[in-house]
């Protein structure tokens, strides 16, 4: 070893000298996952041969379909399997970091490969959430990466993460923010505590008239207005629940606020 140093065989020969019962209790949760993913279907799917001739479908990585400008859908199937599509959606987003991270360092500014950008959509995001896509959320815009993540409430990624405070840090993260109808009142707090208050003005109107007992026939009247003024919402909280369908409150990069309506595309009538 001290002549000829090898990292590689060297780890071997620790992990090969490692206690074995203190070893299986580390990687007590890794076995299921690897199991899975590398038995049945899924072993030719994400671990193909490319010597093999009866292989039929092209083998590929992700660098070669962001060069190419492919589109790339993963449907990882969590509700039948959360385990298996949660470790896949984990796997993709830890390579689509590196492919960042190879941009970023040694792509040139001026190639027509870095100069677009790539759209990362990722829905359900609390069922794929690691290391890797927060990377990608506070560092991917040097490497010309554009996430979209979207997820029912706030309280998925706590529950994922294990504390607000993490789940706030992941949230914070995002530059546009944009919210639909949730009836989750944590949520609901959360996004309108984010946009600023306003100053609302009202005016109070009174009038009056009355009459003496003595002289029924005579009157005298009043008529007075205020103008008053006191902070407030800009949106209510509870609000954000009685959204209809397909409209939204976005606060977008820049502090500009929207309350709009997504647009229903239908074909055109024949």
């Amino acid at each position: 070893m001290p002549e000829n140093p090898c990292t590689d065989v060297e780890g071997l020969i620790s992990l090969f000298e490692h206690d074995r019962a203190h070893y299986g209790k580390m990687i007590a949760t890794l076995l299921p996952a690897l199991g899975m993913l590398t038995g049945g279907p899924l072993a030719r799917l994400l671990s193909p041969d490319p010597t093999d001739i009866d292989d039929l479908p092209p083998c590929t990585h992700t660098a070669n379909l962001i060069e190419q400008n492919k589109v790339m859908y993963f449907g990882l199937d969590s509700l039948s399997d959360p385990m298996v599509g949660k470790a896949i959606g984990q796997l993709l987003l830890a390579d689509l970091a590196a492919v960042a991270g190879d941009r970023y360092n040694y792509s040139s500014t001026h190639s027509q490969q870095h100069s677009q950008p790539i759209n990362l959509f990722v829905d359900e995001a609390a069922e794929v959430l690691c290391p890797q896509l927060l990377s990608l959320l506070n560092k991917g815009r040097g490497a010309k990466f554009r996430l979209y993540v979207a997820t029912q409430t706030l309280a998925d990624f706590e529950a994922q993460l294990g504390s607000e405070a993490a789940a706030e840090q992941f949230i914070d993260n995002c530059n546009h923010l944009i919210c639909l109808r949730t009836q989750n009142p944590e949520t609901q707090k959360f996004i309108t505590d984010k946009l600023p208050p306003v100053r609302y003005r009202y005016f109070i109107r009174n009038q009056g008239i009355s009459t003496d007992a003595n002289r029924p026939m005579e009157f005298t009247g009043n008529l007075s207005e205020q103008q008053l003024e006191e902070a407030g919402d800009l949106f209510p909280p509870q609000l954000l629940g009685e959204l209809p369908n397909l409209e939204y409150v976005a606060r977008l990069g820049g502090g500009r606020l929207l309350k709009g309506r997504i647009p229903i595309i239908c074909s055109p009538e024949s």
